[in-house]
C-alpha cells in the first residue's frame, strides 16, 4: 500500500472518529499490514455507551472507505479494556489516537 493509501485510510479513520471519543477512550490503532484491519480501541473501563459509538464510528469509516480505491480485505473493531493503573500495551500498526495522561 503506498503513503498516499496510508494516509487516506487514516484521514478516513480519523474523521469518522470526530466527536465520537469519550474521555474512557485511551488509544485507538489500526494495522495496515494484515490482510483484514484490525482497529483497536483500548478503554479505561468496560462501557456500553462506548461499544456503542465504537460500532457508530466502524460504521462511519466503512462508508468513507467505499467512496476510495484502496484494496482492503476487511476491518474489524476490537476492545481492550486496559484501566488507567496499567500502561498501555505495544501494538503494531498506527496510533491513531493516544490520550494524554498524567506521569
Amino acid at each position: 500500500m503506498s503513503t498516499d493509501d496510508q494516509n487516506m485510510v487514516l484521514a478516513i479513520l480519523t474523521q469518522a472518529m470526530l466527536g465520537a471519543i469519550s474521555s474512557n477512550v485511551r488509544m485507538v490503532a489500526i494495522d495496515l499490514n494484515r490482510p483484514v484491519w484490525p482497529v483497536s480501541f483500548f478503554l479505561e473501563k468496560d462501557s456500553a455507551t462506548d461499544r456503542e459509538e465504537i460500532e457508530e464510528i466502524i460504521s462511519t469509516f466503512e462508508v468513507g472507505m467505499m467512496d476510495v480505491d484502496i484494496p482492503c480485505a476487511g476491518f474489524k473493531a476490537e476492545v481492550l479494556v486496559t484501566p488507567a493503573t496499567q500502561p498501555l500495551p505495544e501494538t503494531p500498526g498506527v496510533k491513531v489516537f493516544l490520550k494524554r495522561e498524567a506521569q
